[in-house]
């Protein structure tokens, strides 16, 4: 019974490019700087405010990880389409610092949303619950830096480490680069956002 079930399930998994359309690019001093998802806003946000317009992303895309600066003017670009460019009015409080040492702590921190001038013509995602069991498939959906274009990634698994410090990251095998920052990863049992893809985490032996 147990196998069948999970057959079924796999065979209703939703295809990773089916969702690529409610994704898009972060857009800043002249640059795409990462990936960027289109959601719709949570219940207690939709309760106060109407025809909110939101997208998720990673932190560190906002930021000159060179200089430690915030850029000055950043947009969201649906699906990236360079003429459709929407500017960000607003970012939600968060606890990125491009200087903290603590790459762990960094990590967990490395989340934003941004408030949008107008909602984009694009499909929106629904974020998961924080009780929800990930056990794949995942897809993550984000701009691809060498090929200049969306890109869906295929056969990803959630990775499990019994000597990984952190339960609010997770680690997977999903195939990321270059301009993957921001990029939603989506399990494609229930078409929801699970996490927000940071980048690699080093770590020595130690």
């Amino acid at each position: 019974g147990t196998l069948l079930i999970g057959l079924s399930a796999l065979v209703r998994a939703t295809s990773p490019e089916s969702l690529l359309d409610a994704a898009g690019t972060i857009y800043c001093d002249g640059k795409v700087r990462g990936s960027a998802v289109y959601i719709s806003p949570p219940q207690e946000i939709a309760d106060i405010a109407d025809d909110v317009a939101l997208v998720l992303t990673a932190a560190h895309t906002l930021f000159d990880l060179q200089s430690g600066q915030s850029y000055k003017v950043c947009e969201y670009r649906p699906q990236n389409k360079r003429l459709s460019g929407i500017a960000v009015s607003r970012v939600s409080q968060h606890g990125y610092r491009v200087t903290d040492t603590d790459r762990i702590a960094q990590a967990e921190s490395d989340i934003a949303f941004l408030m949008l001038s107008y909602s984009p013509r694009q499909p929106a995602l629904h974020l998961g619950q924080q009780s929800q069991l990930i056990s794949g498939p995942l897809a993550l959906l984000g701009y691809h830096a060498e090929l200049g274009d969306m890109t869906a990634s295929k056969h990803c698994q959630p990775q499990d480490s019994d000597q990984f410090p952190s339960t609010a990251l997770l680690l997977h095998n999903c195939r990321a680069g270059a301009g993957t920052s921001g990029a939603p990863i989506v399990d494609l049992l229930s078409s929801q956002i699970v996490a927000i893809h940071g980048g690699a985490l080093v770590f020595d032996r130690a």
